[in-house]
């Protein structure tokens, strides 16, 4: 069916017309059909190209006609005189973008007088899954440039394909463009036949340029098109409400936040805020404020997309409330409500110390709460009474990241010690919301053992009979021994070797303590083990008895160490995690390392980090080592 507009005069009528036409474009659909090719509410908006997202039905130029002499002499492969196409215009239409079909004539103002120009643009085919009563709806507008212009225009035609019933064509719509119609206006057939199920079709664009014999010195002739429709109400709910998730808050400062979620705006036009507060029912209730500048615009897309947004002004080491909200024209939905911990300074307990006759090994559990810490031990005498030692030295300490949770054990071993001495150890904790200073345990190094009482002697024997006299006889045998006396209990044994200095080794080495089985960790960013990596390592015979310590896992090199939206740092090493090492000599055994949100923010911004992985040991007869080996940290799914 051929629907053709009819020009009328600019007047009252014309305008209501426009308007009303406008107004049909712009009223939302019962939201129970499917729009191809593109099966978005606003049609092929162009806004990316000819190509549009998401549906992957595309337009593009498939033919171009120029003919001079009334159409006796074919110019089509001169580019010279057949300049006519179908290109995207980026900055043209609602949102900006347009399919855009033109012609430019040669300069010499002659050839116009006798020449036309035909450009066609087809979507690639798709296929109806649902018949149902059909409309088609699009906006155009026309832009004639040209000096004494006595009628030069544009003629465009839509039709559609059937390329299951043979290619058969079907007009859509029909139009003469000039120059006066240098604005958007809608356009609509509702007095199509249905689409029939399970048939392939095409739409084609087609538009004729040619000049009136008064055309000189002509420009450009353009004709623009935007929003195409081609709707079937075929009772498929497709558009609808926004659906919106509410993700874990991460970047978390002293007074800083990022919230963050998912909205899918179901192909209307959509915003999102985020609603926060200490108090959780003000949140489940809609009572807590949102943020300022809200609502945010959440699109028409019809798949999740990630929104953030950045809040400051909060209240150190206190507990926040939030969730995520959408709306659009059919409705709202929320997420559900999450917490989160402004940062505090650490918090940190001194954890019990093995210890040895001559060095020790201390132990601490931490929580970071959200920020960069550090963490030393302090010890002295008991004697002293003071804390005079330090390890490790100011500068070296141990670097157990930016988590909110507990990470235990700390361990790190000393030497150097006297012998039967009590000592008295503190964990001491750092970031930049403060220090804390853990709980003071005390220990005494062993001795020497005791050497067990000698056994008492044995009685002597009878004297033998006096012989004859005469020839002296030989000497009487000797006495029978007494026996031995009983034993006396043994002293406490002593204490094994004194160790020595602290060797740094690589794994693969056979002299290494610890052999570590990993040189890929791969680090999961979602789900119920974001952040969970397992590393296999190995205690070798080389040790005595027992491997026990502490795994790090480091950057190689310096990085930005701080995650998106902050202000620059400067670039170090960053730690990714740590965990404890506690294995029988020839026991194979994991340490479980936890990247945290802020360090996977991190590892976001590159795929790949290439890392070491630390394992400060000790084994039962105190020979200590850090045993080193090189791997890539890569980003999972």
């Amino acid at each position: 069916m051929t629907f053709e507009a009819r020009r009328h005069s600019r007047g009252v009528g014309a305008t209501l017309l426009a308007l009303a036409l406008m107004m049909i474009a712009a009223v939302p659909a019962a939201h129970a059909d499917t729009i191809y090719p593109d099966n978005v509410l606003t049609g092929s908006h162009f806004s990316t190209g000819l190509s549009h997202a998401p549906g992957g039905s595309h337009y593009a130029a498939t033919r171009t006609d120029c003919k001079l002499l009334l159409g006796l002499i074919d110019v089509s492969n001169d580019p010279v005189t057949c300049d006519a196409d179908t290109t995207h215009a980026a900055g043209i239409g609602t949102p900006p973008g347009s399919l855009q079909q033109g012609y430019q004539p040669p300069a010499d103002g002659l050839s116009p007088l006798l020449f036309s120009a035909t450009t066609v643009a087809t979507t690639s085919t798709f296929t109806v899954a649902t018949g149902g009563p059909t409309t088609f709806q699009f906006d155009r507008r026309a832009d004639v440039d040209a000096i004494l212009d006595g009628d030069s225009r544009a003629t465009y035609t839509w039709t559609l394909i059937d390329d299951t019933a043979g290619g058969t064509r079907t007009e859509l719509y029909k139009e003469v463009l000039n120059d006066s119609d240098n604005i958007f206006e809608g356009r609509l057939n509702d007095q199509m036949a249905p689409l029939v199920t399970g048939h392939t079709y095409r739409l084609e664009l087609s538009t004729l340029f040619d000049t009136a014999i008064l055309s000189v010195a002509l420009q450009r002739t353009i004709a623009n098109f935007d929003n195409i429709r081609l709707r079937v109400k075929d009772g498929t709910s497709t558009f609808g409400a926004p659906t919106a998730v509410t993700d874990d808050a991460t970047n978390i400062g002293l007074t800083t936040a990022t919230l963050n979620g998912r909205t899918n705006a179901n192909g209307i036009p959509s915003t999102y805020t985020f609603r926060y507060s200490t108090d959780k029912a003000a949140v489940d209730n809609a009572t807590a404020p949102t943020l300022a500048g809200g609502p945010f615009n959440a699109g028409t897309g019809q798949t999740f997309q990630a929104r953030s947004r950045s809040i400051t002004g909060l209240t150190a080491c206190t507990t926040y409330w939030f969730r995520i909200e959408a709306t659009n024209a059919e409705g709202s939905d929320v997420g559900s409500t999450l917490s989160f911990k402004t940062a505090c300074k650490p918090d940190v307990t001194t954890l019990a110390v093995v210890y040895g006759t001559t060095s020790a090994t201390f132990h601490s559990r931490v929580n970071p709460n959200s920020l960069d810490t550090k963490v030393w031990y302090e010890y002295g005498t008991v004697a002293s009474a003071a804390f005079a030692s330090r390890i490790p030295a100011a500068g070296e300490e141990i670097e157990i990241g930016d988590g909110s949770r507990q990470v235990s054990p700390n361990a790190y071993p000393t030497d150097g010690l006297t012998k039967s001495t009590a000592y008295q150890v503190r964990a001491v904790a750092s970031n930049a919301g403060g220090t804390t200073i853990g709980p003071v345990k005390t220990f005494t190094t062993n001795g020497d053992g005791a050497q067990g009482p000698q056994g008492l002697p044995g009685a002597t024997g009878p004297q033998g009979a006096t012989g004859a006299t005469g020839p002296q006889g030989p000497a009487g045998a000797n006495g029978l021994p007494g026996a031995t006396g009983p034993q006396g209990p043994p002293g406490p044994a002593g204490t094994g070797g004194s160790g020595g200095p602290v060797v740094d080794i690589d794994s693969s080495s056979r002299l290494a303590m610890i052999r570590i089985d990993a040189t890929r960790l791969t680090v999961p960013m979602r789900g119920r083990n974001a952040g969970r990596v397992r590393v296999r390592i190995f205690c070798r015979s080389v040790a005595v008895r027992t491997c026990s310590g502490n795994m790090k896992v480091r950057t190689a090199n310096p990085i930005s160490p701080q995650s998106f939206g902050f202000p620059v740092r400067a670039k170090r090493r960053v730690t990714w995690s740590t965990d404890a090492v506690q294995l029988d000599v020839g026991k194979v055994g994991f340490a479980i390392l936890n990247f945290s949100a802020q360090r996977r923010s991190i590892l976001r911004r590159s795929r790949t980090v290439r890392s070491q992985v630390i394992v400060s040991v000790i084994d039962a007869d105190n020979n200590r080592q850090n045993v080193r080996k090189t791997v890539t940290v890569v980003r999972g799914r």
